[in-house]
């Protein structure tokens, strides 16, 4: 298969209007580690009004992800930390059927009107599978029950042992469970970043390689 790269230019919309409480930047760094464990931080830039957003958020994770054959592959997860514009910040899990949320917050504080980059630093087993010659992530970037827009959306994929972009194919798909859109474009080092903002929908990326 071959890289596919979009280098078309798109009108954005990605300004959160200071009205609006939600996401401004959902920003993901993916490191993927020799013994197989995919490193993830990622940074949540959020504009909180007070309106849902009164003493933090949960970030709900799948443990479960359904492989292109149809198989369902447990996923392993070590929370690294939680912290708030730098500083380390109270969180929890609490278990559901097929999800996993990080809890963030202290339920005791009232969390004042401002923006605030809070970053999620956690860490998977069985994230990809071999498929044939080559390997294969498919990860869902942002998840699809925020109850507010996201406006951007970024994600990046490295090797800490390898530099450059040693991907033979990259892809994108956004919207609900299923659909095939690309509200999306892919950049030339590899990085995939949203066009427009998106609520309640998929940010799925596809990495491949040897």
């Amino acid at each position: 298969a071959g890289l596919f790269v979009s280098s078309l230019s798109y009108a954005e919309n990605t300004e959160i209007p200071s009205y609006e409480e939600g996401i401004s930047l959902f920003d993901v760094e993916a490191t993927l580690q020799p013994d197989g464990v995919l490193d993830i931080k990622e940074n949540i830039h959020f504009q909180a009004l007070n309106q849902q957003i009164k003493h933090g958020f949960y970030r709900d994770l799948p443990r479960l992800w359904m492989q292109p054959d149809g198989d369902a592959a447990l996923l392993n997860y070590h929370i690294v930390g939680v912290t708030r514009d730098g500083i380390p910040e109270p969180w929890h899990l609490d278990w559901h059927i097929g999800l996993m949320s990080i809890v963030v917050g202290d339920k005791q504080r009232f969390l004042p009107q401002g923006d605030y980059h809070y970053q999620i630093h956690y860490q998977v087993k069985n994230a990809f599978l071999r498929e044939g010659d080559s390997d294969l992530l498919i990860w869902n970037v942002t998840g699809n029950h925020w109850p507010f827009e996201i406006y951007k959306t970024r994600f990046s994929l490295q090797f800490s042992n390898i530099a450059g972009n040693p991907f033979s194919e990259i892809d994108l798909f956004t919207g609900e469970e299923g659909d095939t859109y690309r509200n999306g474009r892919i950049l030339e080092d590899g990085r995939i970043e949203s066009r427009d903002p998106f609520y309640r929908e998929d940010f799925t990326v596809l990495y491949r390689w040897p």
